[in-house]
């Protein structure tokens, strides 16, 4: 590419970088009170939500998003995970052990668990899901293998 083509380019990356030079020179000046919501917004809790929906073609449920499967909560955050599904309730079972202290209980159609107990960061725990279908027999489901990774 010669070197009149890539000056727009070189211009509008260099004007960038200058506007965004100027706007964090602005905010060195900033007050502690903002520095500190920042720190807040860093420090603060996650709420990891995990969508499953009905395959009928499978009869099973399976993961909104593939990257569901593997769960990543971290302990010191006090992040919890949201399990949620439009075509009906999920359950879930721990095969050895939970890495919360107590099982996650239904708020409504959603089921929602505790923060990750202390001491179990750099563990995972796989766990069994279901999804109860709203039909007249209550008809559940399994979801493949999820897992959940604790971070410190």
């Amino acid at each position: 590419m010669s070197t009149s083509k890539r000056f727009p380019a070189l211009l509008s990356a260099a004007l960038l970088l200058g506007a965004t030079a100027v706007t964090l020179a602005g905010c060195g000046s900033s007050s502690s009170r903002e520095l500190k919501t920042l720190r807040e917004l860093r420090n603060r809790a996650v709420a990891v939500n995990v969508i499953i929906v009905y395959n009928p073609d499978t009869k099973q449920g399976e993961f909104m998003a593939p990257s569901d499967k593997l769960i990543e909560i971290s302990e010191g955050f006090k992040d919890y995970v949201q399990w949620v599904s439009p075509d009906g309730l999920v359950y879930v079972h721990f095969k050895d052990g939970s890495p919360f202290d107590k099982d996650p209980v239904h708020e409504r159609k959603v089921l929602k668990s505790r923060p990750a107990r202390k001491g179990t960061a750099g563990t995972g725990y796989n766990y069994t899901a279901e999804l109860e279908l709203p039909d007249a027999a209550h008809t559940r489901v399994p979801v493949a293998d999820p897992r959940i990774e604790v971070m410190p």
